[in-house]
């Protein structure tokens, strides 16, 4: 349902900045996946890999890492982006098989389900909203977390912005 591709509306070296302590970037080789039940190459060679510590969150603040988005021609109708989740635990056996990716944009908060360790597809509808030169805020994962787990990480790739229905 995707069509007329606008194009990319971030770069993987764009800039991007960190509020709160728990909360960090890094640019990172993209994950290709070609396990034999799944193949997938992400648009760019390199992703934003954002990552939160899990036992050190402050009820009092919202870690977060904000991506800036460039100019996006036209009134686009919806926003995507590829998203590879990963945990880190101290013990081997113990992880997780999902978590809450939560985002804003255009003073809207956004949240999904996403499973770790795949490449997953965002569609977000912008209803009106004009992304051009707005950020897009990686609010840190909230929940309960074993004392094993210690990061939960986002790799993320191939920002573009859509006009298609």
């Amino acid at each position: 349902f995707l069509s007329a591709k606008d194009g990319l509306v971030r770069q993987v070296n764009g800039f991007a900045t960190v509020f709160g302590q728990n909360a960090s970037f890094s640019k990172i080789p993209s994950t290709v996946v070609n396990d034999g039940i799944e193949k997938f190459s992400p648009t760019e060679k390199e992703s934003v890999c954002v990552s939160f510590r899990t036992q050190a969150t402050s009820l009092h603040r919202f870690d977060s890492v904000y991506l800036p988005l460039g100019n996006v021609p036209g009134s686009p109708r919806y926003l995507t982006f590829d998203v590879f989740p990963r945990v880190s635990s101290l013990k081997k056996n113990e992880n997780m098989s999902w978590t809450s990716l939560r985002f804003a944009l255009g003073g809207k908060l956004y949240s999904t389900s996403v499973s770790f360790n795949r490449w997953q597809k965002v569609v977000l509808p912008l209803d009106g909203i004009n992304p051009s030169w707005q950020n897009l805020r990686i609010l840190e994962p909230v929940g309960i977390f074993s004392k094993n787990i210690q990061s939960i990480s986002f790799e993320i790739n191939g920002f573009a912005a859509y006009t298609g229905q």
